[in-house]
């Protein structure tokens, strides 16, 4: 659940910790950053549909991952800035109200975690993720060979 807008500095505030902890000295020394990336060229149209599976899985981890007051991505979407939202999407996930939660999911994160859009819109996000610390794009469901392809030539 990396944003390539925000991801960078809300991340390295864990992995400082981590590296503190580690016999990691040289952070860049080999260390990868991997981030899971729903992935789809699409019509605006269809964007909504493509969107679906990233806006349930999201979903889940914010609100029913973990224990209530253990939960990383909770927390993560806390530190994106949508501290109520997550707030109100962990309380429907964990009453049973799945789909009520998924409707909470902000729009805007949504956008900012996916890839799923026009060749234009994809090539606006691919640059975000160049200029960010990932240093792996690992694409995921919805994908296909032409979205594959598309990327893979572009980055």
């Amino acid at each position: 659940m990396y944003s390539p807008y925000i991801g960078d500095k809300i991340f390295f505030n864990y992995l400082d910790k981590g590296f503190q902890k580690s016999k990691i000295h040289n952070k860049s020394e080999n260390f990868n950053i991997v981030a899971t990336v729903f992935a789809k060229i699409c019509k605006d149209e269809e964007k909504h549909e493509y969107l679906n599976p990233a806006r349930s899985m999201y979903t889940l981890y914010v609100g029913g991952m973990g224990a209530k007051d253990k939960n990383f991505y909770f927390n993560l979407m806390c530190d994106y800035g949508y501290e109520e939202e997550a707030h109100e999407i962990q309380n429907l996930y964990l009453s049973g109200k799945k789909l009520e939660a998924e409707a909470l999911f902000p729009a805007q994160l949504l956008d900012e975690l996916t890839m799923v859009g026009s060749k234009n819109s994809i090539l606006e996000k691919l640059a975000v993720w160049k200029s960010s610390n990932v240093t792996e794009l690992a694409l995921t469901f919805p994908i296909d060979i032409e979205t594959i392809k598309f990327i893979k030539e572009n980055i």
